[in-house]
């Protein structure tokens, strides 16, 4: 089984904070995880004008855990999507104009 060990990021650009210090904007590009022949990097995007250079962040415990499944083994969020769309579908057919 395969653990996720690091997110792996670039940096894409920085921004001024509301004090007024330089900050860097980053992005979630991919993962490296620990499998049992050692590590394995999944890069799933990588930004436009990258000079190359990704930067590997730890995983916290919370990130590692999976989602919570329901019985049918979806996602829990799944079933909130779809009682969403439910509620959204229940227009009315007549156009008042």
């Amino acid at each position: 089984m395969a653990i996720k060990r690091y997110d792996v990021v670039a940096v894409t650009g920085s921004y001024i904070d509301r004090n007024g210090q330089e900050r860097r904007r980053y992005m979630n590009c991919g993962a490296v995880f620990e499998t049992e022949k050692g590590l394995s990097p999944k890069l799933e995007a990588v930004p436009l004008g990258s000079d190359g250079w990704f930067q590997l962040c730890e995983v916290n415990s919370e990130q590692q855990r999976p989602a919570p499944r329901n019985a049918a083994g979806r996602p829990a969020a799944y079933r909130k999507a779809v009682a969403a769309a439910a509620v959204q579908d229940d227009f009315d057919d007549e156009i008042p104009f």
